[in-house]
């Protein structure tokens, strides 16, 4: 049951956030937030490890409609060694640049191409 609130209240974000993005209006300016897991639905698994990320950024829309973004995230997982748990961190920040390539007369449907660039750090405990 709680997998299955979790895949609905997900597909249900996606939806939502796919009708806001699809307006593409010069000056638009949003904040967004992503959270889930990293293998499978659950935070935990079997051993009781942790699999999870967190990532929050910012978009805008030029007069030319194109798109601007910039993010940062965090994802961590953990290992067992022996009788030990190993996390591992990631932060990662990432910054790019989008272009309409196709829509519809509505909006409903469209294609962007997105170019961005990606740096990180790794680190375990």
């Amino acid at each position: 049951m709680k997998q299955l609130l979790i895949f609905t209240g997900t597909l249900w974000m996606l939806l939502c956030s796919a009708e806001i993005a699809s307006a593409q209006i010069p000056g638009q300016k949003y904040v967004f937030v992503n959270a889930g897991t990293v293998n499978g639905f659950l935070l935990r698994n079997n051993n009781n490890l942790h699999y999870f990320h967190v990532e929050a950024g910012y978009s805008t829309i030029n007069k030319s409609r194109g798109i601007w973004s910039v993010s940062a995230g965090y994802m961590q997982k953990e290992f067992l060694y022996g009788m030990r748990r190993i996390p591992v961190a990631q932060f990662t920040v990432e910054s790019g640049y989008g272009r309409t390539l196709f829509k519809d007369r509505k909006e409903d449907l469209g294609f962007n191409l997105h170019a961005s660039a990606l740096a990180g750090y790794e680190t375990t405990n």
